[in-house]
């Protein structure tokens, strides 16, 4: 197997990078399932800093040797042009290289600012950005790690163990184990009506672990970890039965199905239960062709699929306001951020949703989309392909 080469600070001299602010990125290669480099920041606040584990992934292309700059900097806001750099790597991946991990450590300041991650193709040329608000409020305080290193996902599947990482060895940690929250799937771009409040959660038991032990997720729901219940701060993780973050039930399947039906196709789908023989005769009747009810299914829950990876936090991907604009409309064609909230712009509809930030403890990373009436073109002329099966 061809080797991971890393060599710190091994770049020739000169390196020249395009100096753009984040607010004049376009970031939609966040959300691309395809892109050539991904990457996952895990941030926690850990001894008076901000601990920022990191996983990079890189696609081969044409199986050939890439060599990548990894660049590390920090600005004092999103319009700055050039950052203050304090770390830098060579990475040389090969064909078979595993994900590149590791972390950086930040200070905590009385104002908030910006960790920037820049990751350049020196054969290419071409340039990714990524960058992480630290915040001297933030609720994340502890981790899970299993035989990979640190969990960067927001779920786990039932059955899986890991290790708890608190603040110190054999810190107690309370565990709020809530069981079966299910909470109601966004409404439309265009509602005007208020989106039903979702509830605050209360647990349904309690118990205790200490910082270094293993804890296995024996059961489906959200777990929160916390030193202190009184302060608003720890971590959540979901535990959900495999295959998630695919669905392979029909009950499961039906929720989903809500954006491009007709009231009357969902009761029909509700009436189904589990039956698959009359949930299938349902969405047939909607798309009217074998076909395009196969196509229909195989690229909707395609995008279920990376709605819950991309957005699951404390409920579903899809469930989420972001989770629900990107299954219907799909990767924006451009995502930027403005003083932290973003903006997703659809060209060909000539639209564009801005999502505001709204974290917690449940979710520091929680958005929220602003409403309009006028989103209702675009989304029924959407939903209208969605049920030709011409998307």
């Amino acid at each position: 197997m061809k080797r991971l080469l890393i060599t710190l600070f091994g770049l020739m001299a000169a390196v020249s990078l395009k100096a753009q602010s984040i607010a004049s990125l376009n970031q939609n290669y966040l959300y691309d399932p395809n892109e050539e480099v991904q990457a996952s920041l895990h941030a926690q606040h850990e001894e008076g800093k901000m601990r920022v584990d990191y996983r990079l992934s890189f696609k081969p292309i044409d199986n050939l040797q890439q060599v990548y700059l990894v660049l590390w900097e920090t600005r004092e806001s999103y319009t700055q042009r050039v950052g203050t750099e304090f770390k830098k790597d060579s990475v040389v991946i090969e064909a078979q290289s595993k994900p590149v991990t590791g972390l950086v450590s930040v200070d905590l300041r009385e104002k908030p600012y910006l960790l920037v991650l820049i990751i350049r193709n020196q054969k290419t040329g071409r340039q990714w950005t990524f960058h992480h608000l630290i915040e001297p409020i933030f609720p994340v305080r502890g981790r899970l790690e299993n035989e990979a290193g640190v969990w960067m996902s927001s779920y786990v599947s039932v059955g899986e163990s890991f290790k708890v990482v608190g603040s110190g060895p054999n810190t107690p940690m309370f565990v709020s184990f809530y069981r079966n929250q299910k909470f109601p799937p966004a409404l439309p771009p265009f509602a005007e009506k208020l989106a039903p409040v979702e509830r605050f959660l209360f647990h349904d038991s309690l118990f205790q672990v200490r910082s270094g032990e293993t804890i296995r997720f024996k059961s489906p729901g959200l777990y929160l970890f916390q030193e202190d219940t009184a302060a608003a701060e720890g971590f959540t993780m979901m535990a959900v039965p495999p295959p998630f973050p695919k669905f392979n039930r029909v009950e499961q399947i039906r929720d989903p199905l809500m954006y491009v039906c007709t009231p009357d196709e969902y009761k029909s789908l509700e009436a189904a239960g589990s039956d698959k023989a009359l949930f299938d005769k349902v969405i047939l009747e909607i798309t009217r062709d074998k076909d395009r009810a196969r196509n229909f299914m195989r690229s909707y829950f395609r995008r279920v699929e990376l709605a819950n990876t991309y957005f699951t936090s404390y409920k579903e991907g899809w469930r989420s306001d972001r989770g629900m604009i990107y299954l219907v409309f799909g990767p924006p064609d451009e995502l930027l951020f403005n003083s932290g909230n973003q903006v997703w712009r659809y060209r060909a509809l000539d639209v564009s949703f801005t999502f505001v930030k709204s974290g917690s403890v449940y979710d520091p990373d929680h958005f929220i989309l602003l409403r309009d009436k006028r989103f209702a073109e675009a989304w029924y002329s959407t939903i209208d392909l969605w049920r030709k099966a011409r998307f």
